[in-house]
């Protein structure tokens, strides 16, 4: 018999990605040095 699988879905909304994010990782910290309003104009 399968265990029952936990219900995630109302845990996601609880949480932002940002705080689950290694702020120290190389790519986080290029990540928030783009100015990226310029691509969105």
């Amino acid at each position: 018999m399968l265990a029952k699988q936990q219900d995630r879905s109302q845990h996601s909304l609880f949480f932002s990605l940002e705080s689950t994010l290694n702020h120290k990782h190389p790519l986080f910290i290029l990540a928030n040095k783009i100015d990226w309003e310029m691509f969105e104009r």
